[in-house]
């Protein structure tokens, strides 16, 4: 599980640590209904990734 923070739907899925940016890329482009090159840089931390 991964935490997207600002979102209201702000968890997802990823079956690795190194997938985590690329599923947090689909939830927000998702989520905010814009394209996924839209999303700009995403950081991720340990404390987002369970």
């Amino acid at each position: 599980m991964a935490r997207v923070a600002g979102l209201d739907a702000n968890y997802t899925q990823a079956r690795t640590f190194e997938e985590v940016r690329e599923m947090a890329r689909d939830l927000i482009a998702l989520a905010l209904d814009i394209d996924e090159t839209e999303v700009g840089e995403i950081v991720v931390t340990e404390n987002d990734w369970r």
